[in-house]
């Protein structure tokens, strides 16, 4: 049970009925209490504020939403388009709501006389009608809220009212009402009434019009009093009450009389503007206009016939009609009417259709309820007062306002436009925070509203964002018409500037500008003088850091000024990868507190290359020998050294070739083979020498004979000639025959080198790969063999000059004795000189044609034999004899 609008103290209630809504949707009345029965009821006044409902967010409970966030299925895209279009730029869901209630008010009519809807009845009064009741206000708001997503209830009850002069306020079936309540998280349900103010009045005067019967006599106008400019409106003495609050755009009503009675059907202009036709009370409404004083004018008509109704352009909402509902009894749906007793109270939530619609025949005046305003613990009377949320709708003259008279000079208007600001001091630059101009509580809507150098212009809720300017002070000033305002607020210029964690050079960093806490936008920020970017909506701008000693920024804007400073790290960290072997390239990495430094400079002393995009970069190492390569790395202020040993390398190269040119000095006789390659191309080459010299001893040679034969006569011609072609003949033949042979010889002999070296470069190579071990191991059993001699065999052997041995008691041969048996046979084909190696004995044995494979095979066995490296086995001296004895049947063969 809910007694509204509230807030007041403990009431008596007549009789009390509890009214609640079935699953259905059904009203069924719970409880019920005889009347004259009285009950303390208490109503908790909202201990909400404007600030709360302003904070409060969009996330409701599900079963919340999916009862009242949620539109209905059929209902229109265009009513989803309109409501999206009046809440654009609100982002919470008490700025939505606010926005939806002022829009209904002021562009919807309230009227008693309005037909019923044809279909959906949200859609049917924001798009086609132009006015309508509480119902249809209430309905649409609902609807409109629900396409927002924000849980909103249609709800009906009974509007305030005034209290009687014996303390009771009594409530009749006349005050019944529709309005709405939204829920917003952490504050609960809030009343909102989309309902127009004039409600009361036009209720109260409809209500009066249908209980006087009209005279039925003489016309209404008099006839022929036309003043002598034509006009068929003359201006009248008449004082003139204004008994509303002086409030620039609200709705005034004046009371015009005459000797103190009432002017009926006379026409009112404010300030010029004609507002419509005084009632039979001598009363018309209409809005107050913003200047500093109000000028009323009243005149009557004086023309013949009917008044022309663009004379009149207010006479047709001072006439409105009652408001009903479906049933024709009463405005709102309201619990009442489903439980069958008038003296009943209460609210209901209807979350489905509401019906709504008809013509208002008249409007029953049922007393429900009193409420018996009882004092408080201080003894003080119950507050009346109303809220933004939900209006009462009395009339002015209901509560009591006092009027105010029209002197020669007008009536004084309210012009001072009390300018608020919304947010607490001081204001955050570069934010937009809420301007709203009001005039004794009353919005004033298309004002303009001056801040710094920008203009706004505020809706109808006498509300306008703007934008605090980048000053110490922002000057907010507010005119309409001859009402104007201005208030200063202090604006926040002390701004903090901070920069992220351990900015590195190279990489890019985020800086903040806050004050207390808050982000301040839109400002420029500059790094070492150059602007960079400006600040986001969060407060925050990102820029690159320099390769330098340290970062300073300055994020500036108007009276705004804030700096903030890091030192960087400025030393490179430069590291080589690979060998610096001569001749190569060695990778070099640049880094900075472990990040790459790509575009690096690097500089030595043969030359100057930069890093790549990972901070690398291939350094030649030099071919000329020295000590070592220095080379350094700069980007910007950030250095790093470094220096490259090559003593090392070079000392390697220096020990590796002199090894191997001692081994195989060592091991190796050159001279043998460059001698013969020597000799075979000295006669190679004096061969062809003896050709061209034999030539021209051949020419001498004639020249001489032809010149002898001159002196004798020609006596022996013949002869000579044919003793010089023999001669010739005998030359070229020699020259045929000895060009070839000698070709192959050194031919052969450059084979036989070639072999030659490969061979010596693979015994050096398996000679190396043994490793030292079995270099000393060879060498330590060549020793114990030369110092065992011959005692150490068990036989008597005697060495032959070429490393053999023989046996002395001429028993079977060893291994030993068939490896330099065989050998001895190869040695005996071609008769080598002493200085011949085993390998060339072995090439020329081959030239001579002996079998290749048989030589080879022979000729290693000797080779290990006689330099130590193996001991035959009997096994390998079968095979050595093998090949011995196919040698013997090759030369035999030859022979």
């Amino acid at each position: 049970m809910t007694i509204v609008p509230a807030p007041y103290e403990p009431v008596a209630v007549d009789t009390l009925t509890n009214v609640v809504e079935r699953e259905d949707g059904a009203l069924e009345t719970t409880s019920s209490v005889a009347a004259n029965t009285t009950f303390t009821v208490t109503s908790d006044r909202p201990t909400w504020t404007y600030e709360e409902l302003r904070r409060a967010d969009a996330e409701y409970p599900a079963e919340l939403v999916d009862r009242y966030g949620t539109a209905r299925e059929g209902t229109p895209d265009r009513v989803h388009e309109r409501t999206d279009n009046i809440t654009s730029g609100h982002d919470s869901p008490y700025g939505k709501a606010v926005a939806i209630e002022r829009w209904l008010e002021t562009e919807r009519n309230y009227s008693l006389e309005v037909p019923p809807p044809r279909d959906d009845v949200a859609d049917q009064f924001i798009f086609d009608m132009d006015a309508g009741y509480c119902q249809y206000f209430a309905t649409a708001m609902v609807e409109m809220l629900r396409t927002q997503g924000i849980p909103a209830r249609y709800v009906t009850g009974y509007a305030r009212g005034p209290t009687g002069e014996d303390g009771v306020e009594r409530v009749t079936t006349a005050r019944a009402h529709a309005w709405v309540e939204v829920y917003f998280e952490g504050v609960g349900w809030v009343k909102f009434d989309p309902t127009p103010s004039e409600r009361e009045e036009v209720r109260a005067n409809l209500e009066q019009q249908r209980s006087v019967k009209p005279p039925e006599q003489a016309p209404k106008y008099a006839v022929g009093q036309g003043n002598d400019e034509g006009d068929d409106w003359k201006q009248v003495d008449a004082n003139v009450e204004l008994l509303s609050d002086p409030v620039p755009g609200t709705n005034g009503t004046v009371r015009v009389t005459a000797d103190g009675s009432p002017l009926e059907d006379h026409r009112v202009s404010f300030n010029g503007e004609v507002v419509g036709l005084t009632d039979k009370n001598g009363e018309v409404t209409g809005e107050l206009p913003y200047a500093e004083t109000l000028n009323v004018t009243v005149e009557r008509y004086v023309g013949t016939g009917e008044p022309d109704e663009d004379d009149v352009e207010n006479e047709e909402e001072e006439t409105s009609n009652e408001e009903s509902d479906s049933s024709g009894n009463g405005e709102s749906t309201s619990p009442l009417a489903d439980s069958g007793d008038e003296n009943t109270i209460g609210t209901t939530d209807r979350t489905d259709e509401t019906e709504v619609g008809g013509t208002v025949t008249s409007i029953p005046d049922v007393l429900v309820f009193t409420v018996d305003h009882a004092p408080d613990e201080e003894g003080s009377s119950a507050s009346m007062e109303s809220t933004r949320v939900f209006a009462a709708g009395a009339s002015t003259a209901a509560l009591g306002s006092s009027g105010f008279l029209q002197e020669d000079d007008g009536i004084p208007l309210a012009t001072d436009v009390n300018v608020t600001v919304q947010g607490d001091e001081p204001l955050i630059p570069g934010e937009t925070t809420l301007v709203t101009a009001a005039i004794r509580g009353e919005p004033v809507p298309n004002a303009t509203v001056t801040v710094g150098d920008r203009t706004y212009t505020t809706n109808a809720s006498g509300s306008v964002a703007v934008a605090v300017p980048y000053t110490e002070t922002a000057s907010v000033e507010v005119e309409r018409g001859s009402a104007n305002g201005r208030t200063e607020v202090g604006v926040a210029t002390d701004v903090e500037l901070t920069i992220g964690d351990e900015p590195q050079p190279g990489d890019v960093v985020t800086v903040e500008a806050t004050v207390a806490g808050q982000p301040v936008s839109g400002l420029q920020v500059l790094r070492d003088g150059t602007a960079i970017t400006d600040t986001n909506e969060n407060g925050t701008a990102t820029i690159p850091v320099p390769y330098a000693e340290s970062l300073h920024v300055v994020a500036s804007r108007g009276d705004v000024n804030a700096t903030a400073s890091a030192d960087l790290p400025t030393e490179i960290d430069v590291e080589t990868q690979g060998t610096p072997i001569p001749g190569s390239k060695l990778e070099i990495l640049a880094t900075l507190d472990g990040e790459p430094v790509p575009n690096a400079t690097i500089r030595s002393d043969i030359g100057t290359l930069a890093t790549n995009e990972n901070g690398t970069a291939a350094l030649a190492i030099p071919l000329m020998p020295r000590a070592s390569l220095a080379f350094t790395v700069e980007r910007g202020a950030a250095t790093g050294q470094a220096r490259i040993g090559l003593l090392r390398p070079w000392g390697a190269i220096g020990a590796i070739g002199l090894a191997f040119a001692v081994i195989v000095g060592r091991r190796f006789d050159f001279r043998s083979g460059g001698k013969r390659v020597a000799g075979d191309g000295r006669q190679f080459v004096q061969l062809v020498v003896a050709i061209p010299r034999q030539v021209v001893s051949a020419i001498v040679r004639a020249a001489v004979w032809g010149a002898t034969t001159f002196a004798r006569g020609g006596s022996g011609t013949v002869a000579h000639v044919r003793d010089v072609a023999s001669r010739l003949v005998a030359a070229i033949r020699r020259l045929i025959a000895a060009v070839p042979k000698v070709g192959r010889r050194i031919v052969r002999g450059c084979m036989g080198s070639a072999k030659w070296i490969r061979d010596r470069l693979v015994t050096g190579a398996r000679w190396l790969a043994v490793g030292p071990a079995v270099w000393i191991e060879r060498v330590r059993g060549s020793t114990r063999r030369s110092d065992a001699g011959p005692a150490a065999s068990g036989s008597s052997t005697h060495a032959a000059s070429d490393g053999s041995t023989s046996d002395a008691d001429g028993g079977a041969p060893g291994p030993r004795e068939i490896v330099v048996r065989a050998w001895r046979q190869i040695v005996a084909t071609i008769r080598p000189t002493p200085s011949m190696t085993p390998g060339e004995i072995a090439d020329r044995a081959v030239d001579r044609g002996l079998p290749t494979r048989h030589v080879t095979r022979i000729r290693d066995a000797f080779r290990d034999l006689r330099y130590g490296r193996h001991e035959p086995t009997q096994e390998e001296a079968d095979e050595i004899s093998e090949s011995e004895q196919s040698i013997r049947s090759t030369k035999e063969g030859e022979k």
